[in-house]
């Protein structure tokens, strides 16, 4: 078993951790993404995706956002590292989005 997880916290309660995105064309560091254990996916905009090349799956889905918006968000296929594990898993990407990590990666991650 390894170290323990070191997770960034703020005042507020929030949890923030650096994740490395890898995709076909390349990789990307994204530091202080929030993790946020009320979102099923990881969340991204479309440009970091396209960016590294993450492989768009042909469907989309509607999301409810937490400030019960109701969103159309393209899926992805993606590489993610955290903490030192590296899994592949689903994004969910529209415009205009803060980049949200969510309870599929964490699990993908095996991080339960």
């Amino acid at each position: 078993m390894g170290a323990p997880i070191q997770w960034g916290a703020l005042a507020t309660g929030h949890i923030y951790v650096d994740v490395v995105l890898r995709g076909s064309r390349g990789e990307v560091l994204l530091k202080n993404v929030i993790v946020d254990t009320g979102a099923t996916y990881t969340v991204l905009d479309k440009k970091t995706a396209n960016e590294v090349g993450a492989w768009r799956i042909p469907f989309e889905i509607h999301l409810e956002l937490g400030d019960g918006r109701i969103v159309k968000a393209s899926m992805y296929a993606i590489i993610v590292t955290l903490e030192g594990r590296t899994a592949p898993t689903l994004t969910a990407c529209f415009e205009g989005v803060e980049s949200v990590i969510g309870v599929r990666t964490l699990e993908d991650l095996g991080l339960r």
